[in-house]
């Protein structure tokens, strides 16, 4: 149970049902269809390439690079072609252009510290779209428009959920829908909680991808975010006394 839901997983441990909504992952633990309306397809490298929220048309296109960044929409229902326009690894400008239209416009993305947009303005310097999220991620102030977001991810207007690639995330639960593909043998300490968002810390980490900390020597790593072994350690300890 998680609150008032019941929470099922299926035999590979992604999300079956919660709260009378129901999910179909495929044998690649990849999410394919959501309360029997919501469709998905990938590409090789499981990466998402169509999205729909009813089964058919419209859909809503998306490219990814290899590195992982999102370089392109074609989203049918906002009749709009979008090519991402990134600094680093930082998104700071969407190029867009209508659907049957060679009209194009630019509009200039505000991220904060973590890389969520919470801002967007056009051409004239005016502020057209605030976000502001809570702590996990849900967007508060507006719905979602399959647009990035919350660390830069994509959060779908069908479901609520954000996509980051490797898996889904609910940021009304604070938990990913599927358990995390890396496994626990290599972190038996972090890597405990198969569901968990950003080490349970998402003021600190982000997680670029869906997936775990890379650690080198003394430190691990979430996109930039440190937490040392020695905590880890702590942390380790403080539960198996508490537990004992």
């Amino acid at each position: 149970m998680v609150g008032e839901a019941a929470w099922l997983n299926d035999a590979q441990g992604n999300l079956a049902s919660k709260g009378g909504q129901s999910y179909s992952f495929d044998y690649g633990n990849r999410l394919r269809s959501h309360s029997g309306n919501t469709q998905y397809l990938y590409d090789g490298h499981g990466r998402r390439v169509r999205y729909s929220a009813t089964g058919s048309a419209p859909h809503l296109y998306s490219q990814y690079d290899y590195s992982g960044q999102l370089r392109w929409q074609r989203d049918e229902q906002a009749g709009q072609r979008i090519r991402h326009i990134y600094l680093g690894n930082r998104l700071i400008a969407e190029h867009r252009n209508p659907i049957g239209s060679n009209t194009i416009s630019i509009e200039y993305l505000h991220n904060d510290a973590r890389g969520s947009l919470i801002a967007k303005t056009n051409s004239s310097k005016a502020i057209i779209q605030t976000s502001q999220y809570e702590p996990y991620g849900r967007l508060v102030n507006r719905a979602n428009n399959n647009r990035p977001g919350y660390t830069g991810h994509v959060q779908d207007s069908a479901t609520g959920l954000t996509y980051m690639q490797q898996r889904y995330y609910d940021p009304q639960l604070g938990l990913f829908l599927s358990s995390d593909p890396v496994t626990a043998y290599g972190n038996p300490i972090g890597q405990f909680h198969r569901y968990r968002y950003a080490n349970n810390n998402p003021y600190r980490f982000v997680d670029p991808d869906g997936r775990d900390v890379t650690c080198d020597q003394d430190s691990c790593t979430i996109h930039g975010g440190k937490t040392t072994l020695l905590q880890l350690a702590a942390d380790y300890l403080y539960v198996t006394l508490k537990n004992s």
